[in-house]
């Protein structure tokens, strides 16, 4: 491994690296009984606390990463209809006569989404536009609970070699013991028996071995493989597909294959008979929208081998030519040309089926999947990322057996800083460092964002671009049209923890006091689930499964299925008694979320201030500043959703590593109490709100009662408030005063001499109007020198640019971007480079050096309106392409790619009044080029549109 592709590998492991300096002991003293405030002002610390916007929960600490450091400018704020448009569950499993007892409680909760699998092999055999009769019902049932309670389905169409097509039983007689790894079998009747699309069942998949020749005279039925098991003489059972295994279009040998193209067809039947039979029972025909949603696929591993053919044969047949499919210059190889025959047949309008988003399934387990590499008409692509309590893998320390304490992983430590690798596989020596791991036990619902594997979703979640320059939230396959993530299938599995306490307690599984420990377990899981991941943006989460059993995945407890039998499936007092406590939380979150207005773009708030009062430790460091210990404050969630322009709900809550951790051990291992944790005061200080005269109040939706919150200092724009956290979300509601103010019905629409820009303002104040090219959307001047060397000697070229983003130096050479920027705030801003090569990135503010090059970053401080000369620079020793990005911020400024000073006849200022709705025409705006508004109300408080900068809304495409 050369030196620049570890540099490369280190750097990534971090993700998108940190804005600020990071956080060491500050001296000084604090107000007494109180420790671990964090001030966003002075940007000092007391201990080794800070708040940490958990939007960035990737860098603070995993085994590869150890960082505990402010992110105050990147909270996101989203309106209610965020939450509500996320909640979803796994629909399988319910009976026919249960879908619509259960499809309203689930609506009660505030489930939007269900997930519902019709597999190919649903269809008849000898009819494909039908489903077989013992199947049709069910389904039909089941969608109609389903649109009865205005609950979206999401179809997964599906081929799992279980039994992965339309086909039949064929029923005849062995003759003749087969033992294992004979290539024949006898048969006493061989009439229903069609070679290359029959075969024996129990042996793997369906059809395996096939049956690929038969000699009707003697029974004689040659096979593909090697039988797998002994067959013994007497009655079998046969399976006939509709179809053989998907496969290339010609054999090695040159021959064609007939069947590849008539395993494609068979699957357009399927799409076209599921996609007509769900609109029909939802009655969505000629509607603007058919009111359900695909999935292609379900998980590569398993189920997997109808994908190919040769899964089925020994030795394989293999192929001189793959399947392939192709459209307007992109093509897709392989199996997973299933996703976009399908994604095109949705949006042919010949089909009917407006509305209908196509969503991956194929990168239900991999992490390499982003928005850029989707097809152009998918909507967007899955995650299946389960967590759970691993007797092994959760307990992590020095010398622990968990997979994320293993050989072959690279450290950081807490100021940014290489702490060791550890004789990785692919280089040839280890690099020194301490490997303090410290002890500490990891099991909770938020795993995949912090940064214990480098499969990490936060990096497909962030508003922009970071090391892996293709994944972020807004990311798109070039139509301006942003994908969607979605997690398909998730939750928190608690088999393994209930078995720990059938151990301890020598209860068996079916105890109900068991059961009782596991729904609470299952509703803190939940409740943080869905308030956590809608807050960063995932699009829905359909978790596993609204039914299943108590101990595993199980939403609604089995006692709700017992007493809705009892009751003759009719949904009464009596059944909704037995919800359990995961609904009843998602119902009380989603009766608060209800009370909310749409809103376009919602408010921004920020957390200037995080105080935890009797700190809690996580885990202890080893007293360094390189490796300190880690309190409560360090996971402390804060998730704003804005209600109306003058009311917040902000979820909050300690965002403990261990759920399952015992807190009062007086308790026995079945009462639930042992696991709550006790309250914890935290003060919380607030920005861009308007704090004076304003109504604040706490809900805590588990019990759905009141909870002690504290309004303790206000003024015109800020707010700090005392409140009792819990391990799973509360929430403090702030009422203003005064409306606030919003930007809405925001349009931007080409025109002959450049754009013209619309929206209402709901106050008097000021708007702020930039454009230019997307992402920046201001114009500025950079000037970019090119050398064609490695040492900034012999220079090449020179162009001029708009902004620092998406810079793209290709080749060996050298490259210096300058030109002026002009900060709006005097405080301290933090600069963040990222590329894929951050080793050979510098940046130079007035000549003195800003280490850009780590995970860490660097901030300095500026003073408003004074002009600052700024240089970035990068240098390529190897004939590759590379790409950088810089960002900047502030308290008071979001984090945005680095400005330049705008040319002045690319800001438009303008006074606006309340309910004014606002026609300006920009002239000279060209495709790709985007707008920014801030609109500045007479407080202070401010809006903007869009919320983040590479949002793909208010740009100009063709």
């Amino acid at each position: 491994m050369s030196k620049r592709r570890l540099i490369i590998a280190v750097v990534l492991l971090a993700l998108l690296g940190t804005p600020f300096q990071p956080v060491a002991k500050a001296a000084g003293t604090v107000t007494p009984g109180i420790q671990g405030s964090w001030d966003g002002v002075t940007d000092k610390a007391t201990l080794e606390g800070a708040y940490i916007d958990p939007f960035q929960q990737e860098i603070p600490f995993g085994i590869r990463s150890y960082f505990t450091v402010p992110w105050r400018s990147y909270m996101d704020t989203w309106d209610s209809r965020r939450y509500l448009d996320t909640v979803g569950v796994v629909f399988n499993n319910i009976k026919q006569e249960e879908a619509a007892a259960t499809a309203a409680v689930m609506a009660e909760a505030g489930i939007t989404s269900a997930r519902l699998e019709i597999g190919w092999s649903n269809l008849d055999y000898n009819d494909e536009t039908k489903i077989k009769a013992v199947y049709r019902e069910a389904f039909r049932a089941q969608l109609t609970a389903l649109r009865n309670n205005h609950i979206r389905p999401l179809i997964l169409l599906n081929m799992n070699s279980g039994m992965p097509s339309p086909n039949v039983e064929v029923k005849t007689a062995v003759t003749q013991k087969a033992a294992k790894g004979d290539r024949v079998i006898y048969l006493d009747k061989t009439a229903g028996i069609k070679p290359l699309y029959t075969g024996l069942k129990g042996m793997g998949p369906a059809m395996f071995p096939i049956i690929t020749a038969v000699d009707a005279a003697t029974g004689q039925c040659t096979l593909s493989a090697p039988l797998p098991n002994d067959v013994p003489k007497g009655a079998i059972s046969l399976v006939k597909l509709k179809y053989q295994p998907f496969s290339g279009p010609v054999f090695k040998d040159g021959t064609p294959n007939p069947a590849s193209r008539e395993t494609l067809d068979g699957w357009l039947r399927y799409i076209k008979t599921v996609a007509e039979i769900v609109r029909e029972d939802l009655g969505t025909a000629g509607q603007p929208d058919a009111g359900f949603d695909f999935e292609v696929y379900n998980e590569y591993t398993f189920g997997y081998h109808y994908m190919y053919m040769d899964n089925y044969y020994e030795p394989k047949r293999g192929f001189a030519q793959e399947m392939t499919y192709s459209k307007d210059g992109k093509s897709v190889t392989g199996i997973e040309v299933l996703l976009p025959i399908t994604a095109d047949f949705v949006s042919d309008p010949a089909n009917g089926l407006p509305g209908v988003r196509v969503i991956s399934g194929f990168s239900n387990q991999r992490p390499h999947d982003n928005g850029t590499s989707i097809w152009p008409n998918q909507a967007g692509y899955s995650r299946h990322y389960y967590t759970g309590y691993d007797p092994v893998k959760s307990i992590i320390g020095p010398g622990s057996a968990s997979s994320y304490t293993s050989s072959s992983k690279i450290y950081y430590n807490a100021l940014g800083r290489l702490d060791g690798v550890r004789k990785p596989a692919n280089i040839n020596e280890s690099i020194p460092g301490s490997y303090f791991i410290p002890n500490h036990v990891m099991t909770m619902p938020e795993e995949w964002t912090y940064l214990y594997t480098t499969e990490s979703m936060i990096r497909d979640l962030t508003p922009f671009p970071g090391p892996w320059q293709d994944h972020f939230r807004y990311a798109s396959p070039g139509n301006g049209k942003t994908a969607e993530l979605w997690m398909t299938e998730t939750n928190y599995y608690r088999l393994p923890f209930a078995q720990k306490l059938m151990e301890q307690s020598k209860v068996a599984a079916a105890d109900q006091q068991l059961s009782n420990v596991m729904m609470e377990t299952g509703a803190k899981a939940l409740s943080r689930l869905y308030t956590f991941y809608a807050h960063k943006g995932v699009e829905t989460i359909t978790a596993y499964n609204i039914r299943n059993q108590d101990n595993c995945f199980g939403i609604l407890p089995e006692g709700f299925f017992e007493e809705l039998k009892k009751n003759n499936y009719q949904l009464n007092d009596a059944v909704r008694s037995k919800i359990g406590p995961q609904i009843a939380v998602l119902k009380n979150i989603a009766n608060l979320m209800k009370t909310g207005q749409p809103i376009d773009t919602a408010r921004p708030l920020s957390v200037t201030r995080l105080t935890e009062y009797k700190p809690q430790l996580v885990f202890a460091g080893d007293g360094t500043a390189e490796h300190p210990s880690r309190y409560n404050r360090d996971d402390f969630a804060i998730l704003p959703y804005q209600l109306a322009d003058n009311k917040f709900a902000l979820a909050y809550y300690v965002m403990t590593r261990d759920i399952t951790r015992s807190y009062d051990e007086t308790k026995g291992p079945l009462d639930p109490a042992r696991y709550q944790m006790p309250e914890q005061e935290y003060e919380i200080s607030l920005a861009n709100v308007a704090g004076q005269g304003a109504k604040i109040s706490a809900y805590d939706p588990m019990t759905d009662q009141a909870v002690p919150a504290q309004l303790l200092r206000a003024d015109a724009n800020s707010m700090v408030v005392k409140v009792k956290a819990a391990d799973y979300p509360r929430f403090l509601i702030i009422e203003e005063a005064k409306q606030g103010p919003l930007i809405s019905a925001p349009m931007l629409a080409k025109t002959a001499d450049g754009a013209q820009l619309g929206f209402f303002s709901n106050v008097s104040g000021v708007v702020e109007v930039t454009y230019g090219q997307y992402p920046a959307r201001t114009a500025g001047t950079v000037t970019e020198t090119v050398y064609a060397d490695v040492k900034f000697g012999k220079q090449s070229g020179q162009n001029v640019l708009d902004s620092l983003s998406n810079l793209t130096p290709s080749g060996i050479g050298s490259w210096k971007w300058t030109g002026t920027i002009v900060p709006k705030y005097t405080e301290r801003y933090s600069f963040t480079a990222h590329s894929d090569n951050l080793n050979e990135t510098k940046l130079k503010i007035n000549g003195q050096e800003i280490n850009v090059g780590g995970p860490v970053g660097a901030a300095i401080n500026l003073k408003a309106g004074e002009p600052y000369q700024i240089e970035l620079s990068f240098l390529n020793r190897y004939n590759s392409q590379h790409y950088v990005n810089l960002y900047w911020s502030s308290l008071s400024q979001e984090r945005t790619i680095v400005s330049l000073q705008p040319l002045p006849e690319s800001v438009i200022t303008l006074p606006v009044k309340a309910g004014e709705y606002v026609n300006l025409p920009i002239k000279g705006m060209e495709v790709g080029d985007g707008v920014k508004i801030r609109l500045i109300g007479e407080t202070g408080i401010t809006a903007r549109y869009p919320f983040w900068d590479y949002d793909r809304t208010a740009v100009l495409y063709n």
